[in-house]
């Protein structure tokens, strides 16, 4: 069975608690139902600066191997000091969420092998800290759910427009033609793209038209979009600021793109039917966020933390 595990924070923070958390659990089967609870999570202030020591020692490890902007960084971090901040931010996380998991126990039946979705959503969390940390912090790492579960984590940045659904089902209706991939292979320092390109190229086999673009230019790209698109494609060094609110990806060694920059671009695709966006890069939540305030119907940062 198919499960929405839909967990949304109306308020609150780290040091005052959560007193309005909203969870909907949705069962896809042939008797659709729905459940909805109200849950209250304590005061938790260890959890964002054991998130934030755990990530510095993190970015301090993986520079110059990771998909970000900072090379060549000495450090003498061990990997053993990075997995115990690592195990005990989890254990931290998993008594905080000892509520929500005990609510989930009483109402999915303990022998349901179940494919779960987990939505976290804190768009009306007020602080941008907290919500920038609630959208940070590993999700997939926590025990919610039974062993025999298995679980997908997605982040809700905002709701979908329904015009927005409308125009996707209107496309799909009225124009039948091959699926057009898109696939930008930025800035590769230190890391391969080689795989990514591979396994794109294996697609054309099932169908799809693939257009690649190598380390290229800003003028470069205002061509992709003259012609529909389905799949938008990046892999290389990307980068978020602002708490998640600003996306950056570099398009080569010596020039970087701020999603901003583009918003009418990236309109004018989504209209004649870009559907999908996956980054294969490093700290990609600003990416998300920047393509959600522009309705994209899907999105899927591939972090490697």
């Amino acid at each position: 069975m198919e499960l929405w595990v839909n967990l949304q924070f109306v308020d609150g923070d780290f040091e005052q608690g959560f007193r309005k958390i909203q969870l909907q659990i949705d069962a896809f089967s042939t008797h659709p139902d729905s459940i909805q609870l109200k849950i209250e999570l304590a005061p938790a202030p260890e959890i964002p600066p054991s998130y934030e020591l755990w990530k510095k020692t993190y970015d301090l490890l993986a520079q110059p191997r990771s998909r970000g902007f900072r090379q060549n960084q000495v450090t003498n971090i061990s990997t053993d000091v990075c997995s115990e901040y690592a195990k005990y931010l989890k254990e931290k996380l998993n008594q905080w969420l000892l509520p929500i998991k005990s609510q989930l126990e009483l109402v999915i039946p303990s022998n349901l092998n179940s494919d779960i979705r987990l939505i976290i959503n804190a768009q009306e969390i007020k602080s941008e800290i907290t919500k920038n940390i609630l959208h940070r912090i590993p999700w997939q790492e926590c025990n919610l759910f039974r062993e025999n579960s298995a679980s997908e984590v997605a982040l809700c940045f905002k709701d979908l427009f329904s015009s927005s659904l409308e125009k996707v089902k209107k496309s799909d209706s009225e124009t039948f033609r091959r699926i057009k991939i898109i696939s930008i292979l930025g800035d590769s320092q230190n890391i391969d793209t080689s795989t990514d390109e591979e396994l794109i190229l294996g697609l054309e086999k099932r169908g799809a038209e693939t257009v690649f673009l190598k380390e290229p230019q800003r003028e470069e790209l205002h061509q992709l979009w003259d012609e529909p698109c389905d799949i938008l494609f990046f892999a290389g060094h990307s980068e978020s600021r602002e708490h998640g609110k600003k996306g950056i990806i570099a398009l080569n060694p010596d020039d970087s793109l701020d999603l901003e920059e583009i918003p009418q671009t990236l309109k004018s695709a989504i209209n004649q039917g870009l559907k999908l966006a996956i980054f294969n890069s490093c700290d990609g939540l600003g990416l998300a966020q920047r393509l959600a305030d522009l309705n994209l119907p899907s999105f899927s940062p591939v972090d490697s933390r």
